[in-house]
């Protein structure tokens, strides 16, 4: 599959025109034991070459927080290397001079820095300051760097374009975000106006106290499948369920966010499933009181999550799986 997405056959130096560039994304090995949910990231597969070598794909940790490459090489600080990487219109290009801080680890750092992965990529691509990924929930994701259409689909059966809702985003500190007016569960109306965290920060959303014990409620109340005393670490709100039609029963959480877009986060992206078959929690944790709201890769897995720079939107699809395909059919029109 990755040899497919990245077919390294033909070199172009220069400006990409009308195009993104594009590597496949995979879940990490960390997966959750017996007990515990597992702290789960996202490896982007970048190809990147030195001295010469041929680009050889490598797994990179997906980081929001990072203002700077991370990779390991000799020098002790700061050194320049060259990716390789695929284009949604064309063949694969090389960009050179991509300066990464020597570490003992693999990072693509995206967070709001002009030393951040994307932030060189585009200067050197001559690409708008966007990058956007879609995390998937089993098998391979997208991340993109630069403005596209994202289309998706097999090619016998024709491709859709995806439609992003999108919000005001800030990025300030490390970090992004975007208020968030309130939480909709039931038709009850949970307030809470505040700047809420998007990246890859945390694995499950975590909530001011008080927006989480009337989000739990309400989760209690409309949730007609049988409740579980059981626990899977922090996730302590469980259900039994045996179908996927006790599944699509449960209530879809809102987000309202200021500026009017909705953001509908269905069951498969609240209910964790454990190792004990059957056994679902609910990853959404109490972050403590008066805590900054975070949004968790988990409630973001199979959506496409844009980061637009040089418009300042946070810009975010509808579920994947709900429309019928994945995160790796964002791959298909590249590799048909």
């Amino acid at each position: 599959m990755i040899t497919r997405i990245l077919p390294f056959l033909w070199l172009f130096h220069g400006i990409i025109a009308n195009a993104a560039l594009v590597a496949p994304i995979q879940p990490s090995s960390r997966l959750p034991t017996t007990s515990e949910p597992g702290d789960q990231s996202f490896l982007a597969i970048l190809a990147i070459h030195r001295k010469g070598d041929h680009p050889k794909p490598t797994p990179f940790t997906i980081d929001t927080g990072a203002t700077l490459p991370l990779y390991p090489c000799s020098k002790p600080t700061l050194a320049n290397t060259s990716f390789t990487l695929s284009t949604t219109t064309g063949p694969p290009v090389v960009l050179r001079k991509i300066q990464v801080a020597c570490a003992p680890v693999r990072i693509a750092g995206l967070g709001p820095a002009e030393s951040a992965l994307h932030a060189q990529l585009a200067r050197a691509a001559g690409l708008p300051l966007t990058f956007s990924y879609c995390l998937p929930s089993a098998g391979y994701g997208a991340l993109f760097f630069g403005a596209t259409s994202y289309r998706f689909g097999a090619s016998g059966r024709g491709f859709k374009i995806l439609k992003l809702g999108l919000s005001r985003l800030r990025a300030s500190s490390g970090f992004y975000s975007a208020r968030v007016a309130s939480i909709e569960l039931g038709g009850v109306r949970i307030a809470l106006d505040r700047d809420a965290l998007f990246g890859t920060h945390r694995r499950y959303t975590a909530l001011p106290d008080a927006s989480y014990r009337a989000l739990r409620d309400r989760l209690v109340a409309q949730s007609n499948v049988s409740r579980a005393n059981a626990r899977f670490g922090a996730l302590d709100l469980c259900y039994r369920i045996d179908s996927a039609a006790a599944m699509e029963s449960l209530p879809t959480i809102r987000l309202a966010f200021a500026g009017g877009f909705v953001w509908e986060i269905g069951a498969a992206n609240y209910l964790v499933p454990t190792r004990e078959p059957g056994l679902f929690c609910v990853g959404i944790v109490n972050g403590g009181e008066d805590s900054t709201p975070a949004i968790g890769t988990f409630q973001q897995q199979d959506h496409v999550l844009e980061f637009n720079l040089a418009k300042k939107t946070l810009g975010i699809s509808k579920s994947l799986v709900g429309m019928g395909g994945n995160c790796a059919d964002l791959l298909t029109p590249m590799v048909n």
